[in-house]
Order: C-alpha cells, then sequence, then structure tokens
C-alpha cells in the first residue's frame, strides 16, 4: 500500500506564491491569484499569512536558505575530492538551482529586483544568506590552501 503525503494549505499556499512571484514578480502578483490557484478563497490566505509582504518575505527567505541548503549538500557529497572538484560540482549545483528552477527565478528576482515596499527586508534577508554563502566558500578556501591546492 502506498503512503499518501497530505500537503498542507499553507504548503499550497507557498507553492503557489512561489510560482507567482517568480513569474510575475511581487507587483505582478495579487493574493487572489495565489487563492485561486490553492482553491480557497482570498481571506483564507489570512489564516496563514498576515498580508502579501509577510508571504513574500518568507518566501525569499525560504529561497535563500535553500541555495544555503544546496550549497551544503554539494561540499558534503564531495568532501573527499579534490578541491578544484568540489569547487566545480559547487559552481555546477549553484548554477543549476539559480539557472533552472523555479526558485532560481525568486532568487534572481528579489536579488536584483527588490520590491520597492520590501527593499530594506529582502536586502537583509540577502545580507544574511550572503554571509553564510561567504562563510562556505572561506572554509573550502582554507582546506584548499591548507592543502596545498
Amino acid at each position: 500500500m502506498e503512503k499518501v503525503i497530505q500537503v498542507t494549505t499553507k504548503e499550497r499556499i507557498i507553492q503557489a506564491a512561489l510560482t507567482h512571484f517568480a513569474e510575475h514578480g511581487y507587483e505582478g502578483t495579487t493574493l487572489a491569484m495565489i487563492a485561486s490557484d490553492v482553491g480557497i478563497q482570498k481571506p483564507s490566505l489570512y489564516n496563514h499569512f498576515k498580508n502579501k509582504e509577510e508571504l513574500y518575505l518568507f518566501i525569499a527567505d525560504k529561497v535563500m536558505s535553500e541555495l544555503i541548503e544546496n550549497m551544503k549538500s554539494c561540499i558534503k557529497a564531495f568532501e573527499n575530492r579534490p578541491i578544484d572538484e568540489r569547487l566545480k560540482q559547487l559552481l555546477i549545483s549553484s548554477s543549476d538551482f539559480i539557472i533552472r528552477k523555479q526558485k532560481g527565478m525568486m532568487y534572481k528576482r528579489f536579488m536584483i529586483f527588490p520590491p520597492a515596499p520590501l527593499k530594506e527586508s529582502v536586502r537583509n534577508i540577502a545580507v544574511a544568506g550572503d554571509a553564510e554563502i561567504n562563510a562556505l566558500l572561506e572554509q573550502l578556501y582554507e582546506q584548499g590552501s591548507m592543502k596545498g591546492s
């Protein structure tokens, strides 16, 4: 017997919001569009998120976190390989995330064109994420330096 995975309404809202924000941007996305995709009424969204701004920032933070987790997984998967191969695989994996995935489109949108009313909040997400990414890269650099690579 196959196990049926239940997707919560909140998870469906997050996925629909990611799709719309990635494709249409913040300004081009309405809560009504998201609610319609989920199959709920717009007021029901407020049971999960205070407003469109909170939902957007949640998605931006989630995408940044997933990019970082993607990088950590790649580093772990190739930890026993030479540093140049590890860096190459990290670049491939990160580029694949940013270029080919819907989350990557969202990442590019909020990094390059943050919504004006959320610019400072988005900047904070980006700065925190960049700090984590820099720490990962510095760690790889130090490992490479110690091995003389």
